[in-house]
């Protein structure tokens, strides 16, 4: 059975970010603590856009 897809709360402020410009979003990735949400969330950024329209 599948997971559900989850995300963390910081993860969503930086989704937020991403309106504005990529790079921030991105930068602002490095206080995450898990390296595999850290790089889920840098694929998923550029992305942010066509999931929340």
């Amino acid at each position: 059975m599948a997971k559900p897809f989850a995300i963390a709360f910081g993860s969503f402020i930086l989704l937020i970010m991403d309106f504005g410009c990529n790079m921030p979003a991105i930068m602002g990735t490095r206080v995450m603590r898990s390296r595999p949400l850290r790089l889920l969330n840098i694929l998923i950024i550029p992305f942010a856009l066509l999931i929340f329209v």
